[in-house]
């Protein structure tokens, strides 16, 4: 059960990253902080004090904070500070503002007041990057449209806040502990340009200068165009790897996996290599995600089932795969597997028993996904018996009901009404209606990932 959710959960995030982003809003009249509290009141007073009682608040592009104003405790003394974005309207040159705005003797202050000369706020994280037990707050500074942002850091110990320039450009960028050492290091990654190829830096804290440095750098995949979702994520128990998820300009979507090599103080990224194709190539947009709730990540790959040698590849259905990742080899072990009918909102787990054995076509005219044996002993290879047939009916035609005619009723939703056959005979592939009905199972769409 824990695997079909976290697949509905993944089909879903899939869908949201190339349908919709979450955009910050522009109404000057809708860029107030609540008044709900007092210590609300509090800081939009600060606010409105710094920045002259003229201004619009901006609100992060991407990542995980998308607020204009974000609570954090940065000192580590139990209290969150609060972290406001703005631009002042009467500012000839347009620029962003950052305040830290801390609690003393129960006052709110402005303890920090910080700008940059780029117009949006791309990407906010936290990070301990000096392993002090507090996160520094980390900023990411672009332009509407751009691919080329600009990256600062900036502390606060309860005295006084401190900016630390980061001397890099960066597409995206997350932070984890990737070095395994205890405290946090960012990957900043960038995208193919005339000037430069891409590539992936991974920088970590010099205790002497108290500033970042760069500590390795890979080649970065040159076919992808943008990237879709970048995060930090466990991919064994002792190993943090940044997960790429990428888009290409002809359409297709590659997953890069970063990895730090402590033995031989590396940066590594051999799901990429400049000889051979990427094997997470694909052309579903599908992630990567912890596919059974085993904390591990996995990386997808999705390919065409077999087929024979004259046939529509239009019709040849994928082979969806959730994969655990070896670092030290480089290789992929299967986790689980499904075939995803994304134009009729389900899929179908690919059982143990199946592996190897079955191929499946997809017929959009008539809304049908069917299983076959795949038998190798024919010469040349081709498909055999029928094993099972799903169909998908669009409940606002009028003949939907008389199309599901022979068709056993599986479930049915606004839009369609999804109905199974299980063919006849004696293959032992061919399923029960207990394993249908498990293994079959709409995409949610009402979770949000």
């Amino acid at each position: 059960m824990k695997i079909k959710k976290a697949i509905t959960a993944a089909l879903l995030c899939c869908t949201l990253m190339t349908g919709c982003s979450v955009v910050g809003i522009e109404s000057s009249e809708l860029m107030r902080p609540p008044k709900a509290t007092a210590d609300k009141t509090q800081i939009q007073s600060v606010i409105d004090e710094q920045a002259e009682d003229n201004y619009i608040l901006k609100y992060p592009q991407r990542g995980q904070y998308r607020s204009a104003v974000i609570m954090r405790d940065m000192d580590g003394d139990g209290t969150s500070e609060a972290i406001a974005f703005y631009s002042n309207k009467n500012e000839g040159t347009p620029k962003t503002n950052l305040l830290i705005i801390a609690q003393k003797k129960g006052v709110w202050e402005c303890v920090g007041n910080y700008s940059n000369q780029s117009t949006e706020v791309d990407q906010v994280a936290f990070a301990d990057l000096n392993a002090d037990g507090t996160a520094e707050l980390i900023t990411g500074w672009g332009a509407v449209g751009s691919s080329i942002n600009q990256l600062t850091a900036y502390s606060f110990d309860s005295t006084a806040t401190r900016e630390i320039q980061i001397n890099q450009t960066y597409a995206s960028f997350s932070a984890g502990d990737f070095t395994g050492d205890g405290s946090d290091e960012l990957i900043l990654l960038t995208l193919p340009s005339a000037e430069a190829k891409p590539q992936a830096t991974l920088l970590d804290w010099n205790y002497d200068s108290s500033a970042l440095f760069s500590r390795g750098v890979t080649a970065l995949d040159p076919n992808i165009s943008k990237y879709l979702d970048v995060s930090s994520q466990k991919i064994s128990d002792d190993c943090t790897a940044l997960i790429a998820e990428g888009a290409t300009a002809v359409g297709t979507y590659a997953t890069q996996v970063i990895v730090f090599d402590k033995d031989n103080e590396t940066l590594k990224n051999d799901l990429y290599s400049q000889s051979t194709q990427n094997v997470t190539l694909r052309d579903t947009p599908v992630m990567s995600q912890d596919i059974n709730g085993d904390g591990i990540f996995e990386i997808v790959t999705s390919t065409k089932m077999k087929s024979e040698e004259n046939e529509d590849a239009v019709t040849v259905a994928s082979e969806t795969v959730w994969n655990r990742y070896n670092a030290k080899t480089a290789s992929l072990e299967r986790v689980t597997a499904a075939v995803i009918d994304s134009a009729h909102d389900y899929y179908y787990i690919i059982d143990a028993d199946w592996r190897d054995e079955i191929t499946a076509r997809i017929n959009l005219s008539d809304s049908t996904l069917t299983f076959y044996k795949w038998d190798s002993a024919k010469k040349p290879p081709a498909k055999g018996d029928k094993l099972l047939t799903i169909t998908a009916k669009n409940l606002s035609k009028a003949s939907a009901q008389n199309e599901l005619n022979n068709f056993t009723l599986i479930e049915k939703t606004s839009s369609f009404a999804y109905a199974y056959l299980i063919a006849e005979g004696n293959n032992e592939l061919i399923p029960t209606e207990q394993q249908v009905l498990e293994n079959f199972k709409i995409i949610d769409k009402s979770i949000n990932n």
